[in-house]
């Protein structure tokens, strides 16, 4: 009998292990993008929430009081609106609305209403 054990490895496993590890690497530079992409958003998002607390916080202290503006925001530019409105005697609700543009869309962000003891 002839001992047929093989020896080394064959052409085809190799071209197999190399494709099988591209499609994996593939999928993780994929992956790598998607989270780049998300984290950029996550820190617009969450520079124009520091905005509307900003402003909220301006306007109840009395140094703000136009009623829109713009603001600079690393790459983007984000504007604002203040509207207010009277709830009941000595109360009002006042709503801040910053938005941007990402990409080819306009984004929004809606500060919850604060309801103040003084008019703004």
């Amino acid at each position: 009998m002839k001992n047929t054990r093989r020896r080394g490895i064959v052409l085809m496993e190799i071209l197999i292990a190399l494709a099988v590890m591209g499609v994996g690497i593939l999928a993780l530079m994929q992956a790598i993008s998607f989270l780049a992409r998300q984290d950029e958003n996550v820190r617009t998002h969450a520079y124009a929430v520091l905005l509307a607390e900003n402003i909220l916080s301006r306007r109840l202290a009395g140094e703000l009081t136009e009623s829109q503006g713009e603001e600079a925001g690393g790459e983007k530019t984000f504007s604002w609106q203040v509207a207010v409105e009277n709830a009941s005697e000595g109360l009002s609700l006042t709503n801040i609305t910053v938005s941007w543009q990402e990409k080819r869309q306009q984004r929004k962000y809606v500060a919850a209403g604060c309801v103040a003891l003084n008019s703004l």
